[in-house]
């Protein structure tokens, strides 16, 4: 549990940075293009400047909200549908993988057990 914490505060991080670093961006050419003296001649190269800061600011706002809470709700919404999130919990499961060599780090699983049950299916 504490490595998903760990993924998920990780997953926070990078979207606020990204989310932060694009919306200065956007800012950034929103203030270049309200100099009006230093385009004169260049009018059609403002707009667009001016169009791209609006379209980056707007689409982090959006995306952003998406990144941090629409994904995690929208996630949460599937298991709770597919009745899924309580019986994965009740069952205590770790890890689902087609690979218990490479992807299991057996060590912490075994280091307090006092009754193991193991299901290998294979096909």
């Amino acid at each position: 549990m504490a490595d998903f914490r760990v993924l998920t505060e990780r997953s926070t991080l990078l979207t606020v940075l990204g989310t932060l670093i694009t919306a200065i961006l956007g800012v950034l050419l929103l203030y270049i293009a309200a100099n009006s003296k230093a385009w004169a001649g260049a009018e059609s190269w403002q707009t667009v400047i001016r169009d791209i800061g609006s379209l980056l600011v707007v689409s982090v706002a959006v995306a952003g909200l998406w990144e941090l809470f629409g994904k995690r709700a929208f996630r949460d919404e599937l298991l709770a549908k597919a009745q899924l999130a309580q019986d994965v919990r009740t069952a205590g499961l770790v890890k689902i993988t087609d690979s218990f060599l490479r992807d299991v780090d057996w060590d912490p699983v075994f280091r307090n057990v006092n009754k193991l049950d193991i299901f290998f299916a294979y096909g």
